[in-house]
Parts: C-alpha cells; structure tokens; sequence
C-alpha cells in the first residue's frame, strides 16, 4: 500500500496527539499550582514577563525572516526555471524511480532454440528461420521469460514476449507487437491480454520542456540495433531505463556533392532510443512543440520570409522517405554567426546566412543532388531560409530544411522477375510511395509466373514488374564504392551484375534502360544498394516466398576527380529453387 495511507497507522497518529495535547495540558497546570503555593516577587515577576515576550519577538522576526529568504529563493528558481528551458547535465541527473516488475530479473539476453511459440501464416514471408528467442528473465514463480524476434518480409523485425512456466506457455499481448497475417501463435499456446511487464511498456510520448519525443516504431531487441549503430550517448536515466542518443553514421560534405573532395564531417544521423530491462529498445523521434502538424513554425518571427515555410527532417538524399530522427549537427563550430528565426516563449530557431558556412554549403549540395537544371542560386536558398535549426532541451542540434528544397529523386525504375519451379499464383508487395507501376498496381501484384519468367496479371502478359517511387525506408548514406572512367561503365556494370549472378537477360535490361543515363563526366561512381539495404529501403513481401532473392540497385554520381570511398565487396548470390530478382537504380530529376 505504497500508495495508500494505512488507516491504522492513521489512528495510532490521532492517538499519540491526544496524549501530547494532554500532556501539554497537564504540563501547563503545574506551573499555576506552583504559583498559587509560591508566589513570586513582583518586581523579578515583572522582568520575566519582558524576558518572555522579547525572546517570543526574537524567534517571531527570525522565523519570519528565515521564511521570505528561502522563499525568495524559490521564486528567483521558479522564474529562472520558466525563462530557461532546462537541460541537466548527465553529471547531476538525480536517480529517478524505476519502474520495477516485482518477482522479476532481469537477465543479458541468450539466444536459445525454436520453443514453437510462433508459426508461420498460410500467407506468409517467413522462412523457416524467421523466429529467434532469447531467454531474457525468470519470475519468482518459476516462469521464464522470453523475446521472440520475428523477421518476415515488409513486417519487418517484430518483437513478440512470452511467458513459460512448466507445461504452460502465454504470449504477453501488450508486451508484443501487433501480429499480421505472416505467423500466429501456435496451437496451446495461450494470448494473455490482461498481465503486463510494466517496465516494459514506456510511454508513447517523453515531453520536456519544448522538445517532444514521439514513439515511432515497434519496439527492438538490442542485437537488432547493433547492426546499424555505430556509437551511443547517455543523455539521462528515466523510469523505464536509459534514454540514448544513437549515431548511425556520419555525413561528410562530399557525401552530398562528390565533386567536392572536402571531407570535413558536418552532421551525424541519429536517433533516440530508451533501453528497456531486457535490453530491447524503443525509438523515439524528436519533434519540436512549435512545429505544426502541417510542418509550419508557430514562432514570433523576426524573419518574415519564414512564416508559411514548411520543415521537414534534414534530407540525406536517396530516395527513402525515412529518416529516424532528424540529423544532429555534430560540429557546433559550424552554427558560429547564426541569425534568429523566431521565437516561442523562452526557445529560439536559427538559420545561416553565410554562403561560404559548410552546413549552408551541405545543406544545397543536397538539394541540387538530384540532377535537375532548374535551381536556384545558394543566394536564394538563404533567402528564402533554406536551412532551419533548433537546439533541444537535451543539448542536440536539429537541423530541419524548407521543404521546397528537397531533392526530388526517386527509386528509378525497380523491375521484379519471378521465377517459380512451376506455374505458381504469386502476391507481390512493396513497401514504397509509388509514382509509376506496370501493371496497375492496387495495394499488390497478383497473378500467376512460368518457371520460364512470364507473369500474367489481370489478363495481361508480363517479362516484369516495374514501379518507381520513394521507398518508406532509409536510405543509406553513400561513402562507399569505386570510381570508373566514363568509358569503362557499361563494362564494369556488366562485371558487377555478372558477379552478383544476375543472368543475361537481366542484366542487358538493366543498361538498355540506366546506361543513357550515366553522367558525361571523367568518372563515374558506382555504389551498389543490395539485399541489405534495399530490404530497409523498400521492403518486399513476396507469397510464396522465393528460396532465393536478389536485389541490387545503382546510385551513381559523375566527377572530374578520383573521390576517397569506403571499398565495396559485392555478394555472390545463389540461384536456387523459386528464385526472385529485382534490380534499379537511383533516379535523379532532369
């Protein structure tokens, strides 16, 4: 009853009160028997009493004095605290109370064998390694805790919890993500909706002061995250466990403009993440109070150029609509002479108006990136304030960019080819913000495919599928991959599709359509998107599930010089049984 008074402690109190008040009462009447016995001098009775009433005046004028400086002191706290938003040095953050499941430990996750917990759908993207568990607790009853990772096509990484005590096992529905039709729980196994691993369910939204953070994704298992995190920052400790700042990468200037061999570092694409007791984490987007829901500022402006403009996260470029949480500036040198926006209460919003700053200079490399003729000049991107940026209440700078400055590529051009051992019916999904498709797509392709390649779909006949868009995805940054001569590209595409295991048929498709469109420059860069980074960008549901699946997609940029890049080892893919390929490429505005 932590939360509750107890009312026979309640009564004990009222007790002891009526024993004092007594007590005091008895007390007082001794000194008047006193008296009455013995009475005092006049005189020594007249000073005592002055005595008194000095010493009652002292005491009077101390408490008092004592009451306004602490409470002054408060006050000048309270309005320095609503002048300033707070942000807590780590080094003074206080301990907060957890939020503890009792009966529970918590243990380092360990990967132990299939429990048959989950199965697959009758419609189902997963294969027969799709489901992971990890032993992750114990409960004081016995039971057993465990996550289960599910990795099956466009659904992603799904994170289902359960609880196994003896011949009893329970999937802990609130603890889990919302299941689809790719697996369900397996015959006895019981859907508990009731019971709930409070330290596990944070909540949805972390407000302080101007700075919101949002949950934006299921919830993952931290060996999900070290896959792509390359360095964490404690910002505090909260109830459910400690709030991160992850860096996924870092962007260079000529990440942006290849033609451009300055390699200072200008920002870091992060994103905060809360670590909960059995190390799974949930993401967070950060999102300031006074920006809109239709992305306008809601600032006193002291830049009129600014009002109707809309913000969006600082684009990395590509053609993912995702972006995790907005980039964080990483070099604070780079935001010296910064001019105000506007302002909302005691938070302010900054710009740049130095054509020569690097940030500026990143910021319209960007927007120039994808290759259209019609721009204008640096000098109206900083007038119409290209370039936004605000400093949260945990210390980070987030850089936002207007909104008619993003670069306009897309997903160029992506072709399906279904090979199935023998006439198969087949459902093709795209997780993608889709522009152009043939056939029409409506939510899916469905139809049937030949061993041979040929798909029928609505009547019609088919060598592909083809759509262009914007994935829903993240799309990676680009330091990695090689230069070439312009007049050895169409070989060493060659090269690299052959190697990847694309037949020839594929692969003449591929430069009949992308080889009109290498840039005339000395050198072209050529960066391959694979399984890997296309399964993020765009992920691809396809029923029944191919044994084998290739992807691979082209950026390309054309320069005058050799760039430094990171080598890229191109995989070797397997074509066996019912196998799927898809290739594109990165398609720039004209």
């Amino acid at each position: 009853m932590s939360d509750q008074e107890d009312p026979k402690s309640d009564v004990a109190e009222k007790s002891t009160d009526v024993e004092e008040l007594k007590n005091e009462e008895s007390e007082a009447e001794e000194p008047k028997k006193s008296q009455t016995k013995t009475p005092a001098p006049s005189g020594n009775k007249t000073l005592i009493i002055i005595v008194a009433i000095l010493a009652v005046l002292v005491i009077a004028v101390g408490a008092y004095a004592s009451f306004n400086y602490y409470k002054d002191k408060q006050d000048a706290k309270s309005v320095a605290q609503s002048a300033t938003p707070t942000v807590i040095p780590l080094a003074t953050v206080s301990v907060v109370d957890k939020v503890v499941d009792e009966g529970v430990t918590w243990l380092a996750p360990q990967k132990v064998a299939d429990l048959g917990i989950l199965v697959k759908g009758s419609d189902s993207m997963c294969d027969d390694n799709a489901f992971e568990y990890y032993k992750v607790g114990t409960m004081s009853n016995g039971g057993v805790i465990y996550d289960i990772t599910a990795n099956c096509g466009m659904a992603g990484t799904t994170l289902i919890r359960a609880i196994k005590n003896g011949d009893t096992t329970k999937v802990i529905a609130q603890n889990s993500a919302q299941f689809g039709d790719q697996f369900q729980v397996n015959k006895g196994i019981e859907m508990d909706n009731s019971f709930l691993f409070r330290s596990l369910l944070p909540d949805k939204s972390i407000v302080k002061n101007f700075t919101q953070l949002a949950s934006s994704e299921n919830q993952r298992l931290d060996t999900d995250k070290k896959s792509w995190m390359t360095s964490s920052k404690k910002l505090v400790d909260t109830k459910w466990g400690d709030l991160n700042l992850e860096y996924s990468s870092t962007l260079t200037l000529n990440s942006a403009d290849q033609s451009n061999p300055d390699k200072t570092p200008i920002i870091k694409v992060g994103s905060y993440n809360l670590t909960l007791n059995d190390t799974a984490y949930q993401n967070y987007e950060v999102r300031p109070s006074f920006l809109q829901s239709d992305n306008t500022l809601d600032l006193t402006f002291s830049m009129q150029q600014a009002q109707n403009n809309k913000y969006d996260k600082f684009a990395t470029g590509g053609c993912g609509l995702g972006f995790g949480s907005a980039p964080i500036i990483a070099d604070q040198t780079l935001i010296n002479g910064a001019q105000e926006i506007g302002s909302k209460g005691t938070t302010k919003v900054y710009t740049l108006t130095d054509a020569s700053n690097k940030l500026v200079q990143y910021a319209y490399a960007l927007y120039k990136s994808d290759g259209g003729t019609d721009k204008k000049s640096i000098n109206e991107f900083i007038s119409d304030v290209g370039l936004a940026f605000w400093t949260d209440d945990y210390g980070n700078t987030i850089a936002f960019m207007n909104a008619d400055y993003r670069p306009a590529a897309e997903c160029g051009k992506p072709v399906v080819y279904l090979y199935p051992e023998r006439e198969t019916a087949f459902k093709v999904q795209v997780g993608a913000q889709m522009t152009k498709t043939d056939p029409v797509y409506d939510g899916g392709w469905t139809g049937t495919a030949k061993p041979n390649g040929e798909l029928t779909v609505s009547g019609g006949k088919y060598s592909y599928l083809f759509w262009e868009g914007l994935g829903y995805g993240s799309y990676p940054v680009i330091d990695f991959g090689r230069m070439v001569a312009r007049h050895n590209v169409e070989t060493e595409i060659r090269s690299d599709l052959s190697g990847m295991n694309l037949n020839q048929k594929e692969i003449s498709d591929f430069l009949e359509f992308w080889m009109p469109k290498m840039p005339e420059a000395k050198y072209v860069r050529l960066s391959w998107l694979t399984n890997k980074e296309m399964d993020v960008l765009a992920p691809m549901s396809i029923s029944p599930r191919p044994q084998s699946i290739i992807r691979v997609f082209l950026d390309f940029a054309g320069s005058d010089s050799i760039l430094d890049l990171k080598v890229q080892n191109l995989p070797k893919y397997e074509r066996s049984g019912f196998t799927a390929v898809e290739w594109g490429g990165l398609l720039k505005a004209n």
